[in-house]
């Protein structure tokens, strides 16, 4: 069902909201495989022959298909909801989970040059602790991006310092 252009979301707001949602999403999980691959002393991509750039377009690829479910699902908002769609939201992170897995099974498998590798390192990763974390960042994301989105839509303001509130000297 279409929501009428009259009570969907700006576009600018739904815009600047994702970039910053995304920031916070890279950030969180270059900082969440730091610290997971420091205390379990495991590697991201324990692959010897995966080559540096296999774990970055992982993630890359999480990003984008993260960056865009965040652009359609914000147009999607209805203005006069005060509810998130909890099926937008766990698509979202399944999309991302999904993006992020095949993401490293493609580069893989062109960097090993077999086929067979792009099936194996997806059942290899499919249940690792970073693509539950992948999977993890992405929903808390997308429920924080919703979640400000329509208090914006319902007039929400920024908070205000103690020197700007009225009546202060």
């Amino acid at each position: 069902m279409s929501v009428p252009a009259s009570q969907q979301a700006p576009r600018r707001i739904v815009l600047t909201l994702a970039v910053f949602a995304l920031a916070a999403f890279l950030a969180a999980v270059v900082c969440a495989f730091g610290f997971a691959s420091l205390i379990t002393d495991v590697a991201v991509i324990d692959e010897t022959d995966a080559g540096p750039l296999v774990g970055p377009l992982m993630v890359a690829a999480a990003a984008v298909v993260l960056f865009c479910a965040l652009i359609v699902v914000g147009i999607r908002v209805d203005a006069t909801s005060r509810f998130i769609s909890l099926w937008a939201i766990l698509a979202t992170g399944v999309a991302t989970t999904a993006a992020y897995l095949l993401a490293g099974a493609l580069a893989y498998s062109a960097t090993t040059g077999d086929a067979v590798d792009a099936v194996l390192f997806l059942g290899h990763h499919i249940l690792r602790l970073f693509t539950l974390v992948v999977f993890l960042l992405a929903v808390v994301t997308a429920v924080l991006y919703l979640l400000v989105l329509l208090r914006q839509l319902h007039g929400g303001l920024r908070p205000l310092w103690p020197w700007e509130k009225p009546g202060a000297n």
